[in-house]
C-alpha cells in the first residue's frame, strides 16, 4: 500500500490537500515529499489546512471523568513550583525554568481549568503520568510556556478540550530525568505499543510555538493552530527535539514503529510556519 504523500492545492475547495504522490498539482506553489521518513505532508509559508482522513470513530475507547476532574498526585521531581487549587481551577505556579513532576493521573474535565503559570515563553513543565489510563483533557489547559505531557497509556483531548500554550509536546514516549537535567530531550517509547495521542479539540499557541503529537498512532479530527510556528504529527517510538526560546531548533524520527499511523482529518493552521505529518516505518 502507498504511504507516501505530497501536498498539493486544491482549486475547487480552496485548501491543501494531503494526497497521493502521483496527484497533479495546480497551486503556483511546490509540495515535498520525502521518501526515507515518509513525511506525509508539509506546508511552509503558508496557511495550511490538511483534510486527510475521513475515520469519524475514536482510536481508544476511555472510562468517563468527572466534569470537573483535575490532576492528582503531583511529585516534583526536579525545579521548584507551588501548586494549589482554586474550586475546579488548578494553578501550577512554576519558579524554575525547568519543571519535572510526577503525577498519579493528569485529567482536566469539561468544566475544570489547569493553568500553568511560567517565567517566560521558553519555561518548560514537563509532566509525567503515571496512570495506567490514557490522560483526557476535556477542559481547559492553558500556559505561557512549553507543557509536555507524556502518558505511556495515552492521551486524548476531547471535542470541548481548550488548550492554549507557547507549545505543546503530548506523546507516550518516554523522558529521563537524566536527560531533562543535562537538556537533552530525547523521547523513548515501546515499538510495539499500539497507544496513541488524540484530538478532537482546540489546540492554540503563542506565535513562533510548537505543537507535537508524538505515539505509535497519531489522530487529528479537531483544530491545531501554531502561527508561524510548526505542526508535527508523528508515529514513532524515538524521538529527539530541542527547544531554543520557546522555539524548536531540532526535531528528529530516530526510530519508527511497524504499522504506525498518521490520520488527519481536521484543520492545521500555520501562517507562516510548517506542518509535517511523518510516519517513519
Amino acid at each position: 500500500m502507498n504511504k507516501i504523500y505530497k501536498v498539493i492545492w486544491n482549486k475547487k475547495i480552496g485548501c491543501w490537500q494531503a494526497v497521493s504522490e502521483l496527484a497533479k498539482n495546480h497551486s503556483p506553489s511546490q509540495s515535498t515529499v520525502n521518501d526515507q521518513n515518509k513525511i506525509i505532508g508539509i506546508a511552509e509559508k503558508v496557511s495550511a489546512l490538511f483534510l486527510f482522513g475521513l475515520a469519524l470513530l475514536p482510536l481508544s475507547v476511555h472510562a468517563a471523568i468527572s466534569n470537573i476532574e483535575l490532576p492528582t498526585g503531583a511529585q516534583i521531581n526536579s525545579g521548584s513550583a507551588t501548586i494549589s487549587q482554586n474550586g475546579h481551577t488548578l494553578n501550577i505556579n512554576q519558579s524554575s525554568q525547568t519543571l519535572s513532576t510526577n503525577w498519579n493521573s493528569f485529567n482536566i474535565g469539561q468544566n475544570a481549568t489547569v493553568n500553568f503559570n511560567q517565567n517566560n515563553a521558553s519555561s518548560v513543565a514537563i509532566n509525567h503520568v503515571l496512570d495506567s489510563n490514557a490522560s483526557q483533557i476535556m477542559g481547559r489547559l492553558n500556559a505561557n510556556g512549553q507543557v509536555f505531557l507524556l502518558n505511556p497509556n495515552g492521551v486524548v483531548f476531547s471535542k470541548t478540550a481548550q488548550v492554549n500554550v507557547g507549545g505543546l509536546v503530548a506523546s507516550t514516549l518516554a523522558l529521563t530525568d537524566h536527560d531533562i537535567q543535562n537538556g537533552q530531550f530525547t523521547l523513548k517509547g515501546d515499538a510495539n505499543s499500539h497507544a496513541s495521542i488524540e484530538n478532537y479539540g482546540t489546540i492554540q499557541t503563542l506565535k513562533g510555538g510548537t505543537v507535537a503529537l508524538i505515539a505509535p498512532n497519531v489522530k487529528n479530527t479537531g483544530s491545531i493552530t501554531t502561527p508561524n510556528g510548526t505542526t508535527h504529527l508523528t508515529s514513532a517510538s524515538q524521538v529527539t527535539l530541542a527547544l531554543q526560546d520557546g522555539s524548536l531548533t531540532q526535531y528528529q524520527v530516530d526510530q519508527g514503529v511497524l504499522k504506525g499511523l498518521v490520520d488527519n482529518g481536521g484543520a492545521i493552521l500555520a501562517d507562516n510556519g510548517a506542518v509535517y505529518l511523518t510516519a517513519k516505518a
